[in-house]
């Protein structure tokens, strides 16, 4: 097959490769490639690409067209907490007491955070049961918050338990070493291993055991790798024989997605390394808004990107919102892994908040515009611009970015849309939540407008 990979989290951008090709003595390999042509553009070409393979781009439960707010939560989040959150979604987090299970079935167990955030959880009871979890899906439920369940479709592996519990399901690099991952964890190999049918069990039981949770979040579905102490039957480097680690997460993730859609359930994913993985999520994460972000926005051109970031300062919080405006895409409010509730925002974050978020509600679930040139900027290194278009009513949103804070000169925007009709334009400004007229020019068939300077973001809105 031919494949797109994304490295990791920390690498800028992407290999293409053809894999999968089987190679034996004597048996010619063949591939086929496919060339089309478009302009001097990436859009068309990119639409083309979606047109031809719909179902890696497209969202198979249309409900998360709705979910923009998003928020970290845990069991030990209280009621009053929880009817106080304001978001659309919530990733049930660390109730499991280590990576690799997560669907205990004791009578009571410790979370995990008792090892990973020991210093955060001084004097708090971190007994979790069934039943607290179960109270915690009916408080998200009673507050208007869609519940996610973490899960991993293989990946971390808590290095202790599964040492002692399933060693022979352990991947290994060339030296035989373990592949450090999370705190104290490894990876775990989980196709046709003893991990692998432990953990199959465990993700066909989610929803019979938490039957009104509304969907899952799937973590780490970044993870690749060759396990050199298994052998896929096709993989080989450096002659020795090897499995890519990556298949045994896609397996596990599309027979998850395929049980979860038929019971009409959301999935949202973080870090899916291909595209071929991504398959079937109907939202995808960007955990940070570093280069990974811009990648995979070509992957969430008709499914809505999330981007998180926690709260922890104004500058983290001011990329996050920034890039969810020029993306289109859904937000975090935060939350916390171990905690009993998020800490307070400071006045400086609550303030960033009150700016972005009008102009982001406003363009968010808009589709990327995929027809050729469609929008500029002069002088282009004064402003990063896009545009969208609205699926409700075909309204066109078109965000500006400073890229060095504030705009001290004034900029000229120019839309191509030859066929859209637009006869009214709208602009919001950072830190207003009201909609001005402003004017524009036709020239040469683009519609040219002259923006001030002084400002570090806003939205056009064109309309007919």
């Amino acid at each position: 097959r031919f494949s797109f990979y994304f490295d990791d989290y920390h690498m800028e951008g992407m290999d293409v490769t053809l894999e999968y090709l089987n190679v034996q003595p004597e048996k010619p390999v063949s591939c086929r490639l496919l060339f089309f042509a478009h302009g001097p553009c990436w859009r068309p070409g990119l639409k083309k690409y979606i047109d031809l393979f719909p179902e890696y781009f497209e969202p198979v439960n249309k409900d998360v067209a709705k979910m923009r707010a998003f928020v970290m939560s845990t069991p030990f989040f209280s009621r009053e907490t929880t009817m106080n959150l304001d978001c659309d979604w919530a990733e049930i987090h660390n109730h499991f007491p280590y990576y690799g299970n997560y669907l205990c079935d004791d009578e009571s167990w410790q979370s995990v955070v008792q090892r990973d955030y020991p210093k955060d959880v001084v004097g708090q009871d971190l007994t979790v049961t069934r039943d607290k979890i179960r109270g915690h899906i009916k408080d998200l439920k009673d507050a208007g918050i869609k519940s996610l369940y973490y899960v991993q479709c293989g990946g971390d592996a808590w290095i202790p338990w599964i040492e002692e519990t399933f060693p022979e399901s352990i991947a290994r690099d060339s030296a035989g070493h373990v592949y450090p991952t999370w705190i104290k964890c490894c990876f775990a190999n989980g196709t046709d291993t003893p991990f692998g049918e432990y953990l199959d069990k465990q993700l066909d039981s989610v929803f019979d055991v938490y039957p009104d949770l509304d969907g899952l979040f799937v973590d780490q579905l970044c993870y690749q790798a060759f396990d050199y102490s298994k052998s896929d039957g096709r993989t080989a480097v450096n002659g020795r024989y090897a499995f890519e680690y990556g298949i045994t997460l896609e397996k596990k993730f599309r027979k998850l997605t395929e049980k979860a859609h038929a019971m009409n359930k959301l999935i949202l994913v973080n870090g899916p390394f291909d595209m071929d993985i991504s398959k079937g999520a109907d939202g995808i994460m960007s955990e940070g808004a570093s280069s990974i972000f811009d990648t995979y926005r070509y992957l969430c051109v008709r499914r809505p990107m999330l981007v998180h970031e926690f709260p922890v300062s104004p500058y983290h919080v001011e990329c996050m919102l920034r890039s969810c405006l020029i993306a289109a895409a859904g937000w975090s409010i935060g939350g916390t892994p171990a905690q009993e509730k998020p800490k307070a925002w400071t006045p400086e974050i609550t303030e960033l908040y009150r700016k972005y978020l009008p102009l982001i509600k406003a363009v968010f679930g808009s589709e990327l515009v995929l027809e050729e040139n469609p929008v500029s900027c002069t002088p282009a290194l004064l402003a990063n611009v896009e545009i969208f278009k609205s699926r409700e009513n075909g309204d066109y949103f078109v965000p500006v970015l400073s890229r060095s804070g504030y705009l001290y000169t004034a900029c000229e925007v120019s839309v191509n849309l030859p066929d859209a009709e637009i006869k009214n334009a709208q602009v919001m400004y950072l830190g207003k939540e009201e909609w001005e007229d402003i004017p524009f020019q036709t020239v040469d068939g683009k519609l040219v407008f002259q923006l001030p300077n002084g400002y570090s973001a806003c939205l056009l809105k064109l309309s007919k």
